[in-house]
């Protein structure tokens, strides 16, 4: 996610947050299976879990990036603009013809 949309984002930082957040699923998986009965060890929903694994790793990548481009912009990144998002008229027009026979599908079978 970050490597699309945020341009400080390291090839370095990518790798880390891959690596971290394998090791913290992994937490969250086997943890709590009765190792301990300390309150580190949460029991938390399958959700919950990868929502704070998606957290964590998020925190992992941005300090990596961060510390190692010295908060700059990376090269690489792609500054977006209003003419990368320009489509034709024809595109539109199809793609509200869609939108409409969508909106009657859904009208007729829900």
């Amino acid at each position: 996610m970050l490597g699309l949309f945020y341009k400080k984002t390291t090839n370095t930082a990518a790798v880390w947050g891959v690596l971290s957040s394998i090791l913290i699923a992994l937490y969250f998986k086997v943890a709590p299976n009765g190792w301990s009965d300390s309150a580190i060890f949460l029991e938390l929903p399958f959700m919950n879990q990868m929502f704070w694994t998606w957290i964590a790793t998020m925190l992992i990548i941005v300090l990596i990036s961060y510390l190692e481009n010295k908060g700059a912009d990376h090269e690489k990144g792609i500054t977006l603009t209003r003419e990368l998002f320009a489509t034709g008229r024809t595109f539109n027009i199809s793609a509200a013809i869609i939108c409409l026979i969508l909106v009657t599908l859904y009208f007729l079978f829900w």
